[in-house]
Order: C-alpha cells, then structure tokens, then sequence
C-alpha cells in the first residue's frame, strides 16, 4: 500500500522505459531459478534459431554478453513479458505475472540444453578447456 492508503501500482512499461528489469523486485523466483542462478550457460549453437524464445536466449548470451542461468533467464523473461505487453497492451502492464515467465524462461533453458545452450554443472567455471586432456 502506499502512503494514504492507495494501491502502488509500477507498470512493466514504465520499467522498461527506466531500463529496470521486473526481475529485479522482490518477486519470489521459482525453485529452480534459485537452485540454477550461478551456473554457467554458454550459446552451442551453430546457427540462428527459427524460434523467437531461442532467438532471446541467444541475444541474452551472444548478443547481450550474459553468461549465468540467472542473467539469461532474467533477460528473456523480460523480453518475453516486454513483447507480449506490446501486444496485449495495457492488460498486461500491472506486472503481476513476471513470475510465471520467469519460470518458462527457465523451462525454455532446460528444453535449449544440450541442443542450442550448454548449462554446466556445479561448481563448473567458464568454458571447458581441452589443453590439458
């Protein structure tokens, strides 16, 4: 509530237009983001994807640097929200549902791995390095 008793109501444009990420309130993220947040994520692919939910996740690693689970889930959770605001207009501008594609964005990165995005363990750090083997 804020001060007066009125509702405090952000809308997701008006975050975007501030270049802040919904992800970044206090909203509770799924189970998995935060078991995942710290693993490394790098971009396997060998071409562009036909999808447009692969071709966010390879603009979050390739095109926009990211490199955790969590920063890349983030960012296509934002860009997913963000373009199906722009369609839906302002019935989607309350900014309730951030969460629920946060987890697709998750579910997206799990359904990617192995085919377009490697996920790698824990505890693993950067690019596997074959010098050594």
């Amino acid at each position: 509530m804020a001060p007066g008793g009125g509702v405090l109501i952000v809308g997701a444009a008006l975050l975007a237009s501030a270049g802040l990420s919904l992800a970044d309130w206090r909203i509770a993220a799924p189970a998995i983001w935060k078991e995942k947040r710290e693993r490394q994520v790098t971009w396997i692919g060998s071409s562009v994807p036909r999808e447009d939910e692969a071709e966010a996740v390879r603009d979050a690693i390739l095109g926009r640097g990211l490199s955790t689970y969590g920063d890349v889930t983030r960012h296509v959770a934002d860009q997913l929200f963000r373009d199906d605001q722009q369609q839906a207009g302002w019935l989607t501008d309350i900014g309730l549902f951030h969460r629920c594609y946060l987890y697709h964005a998750c579910q997206l990165l799990e359904r990617l791995d192995g085919a377009l995005v490697r996920i790698e363990p824990t505890g693993a750090v950067g690019p596997r390095s074959t010098r050594w083997s």
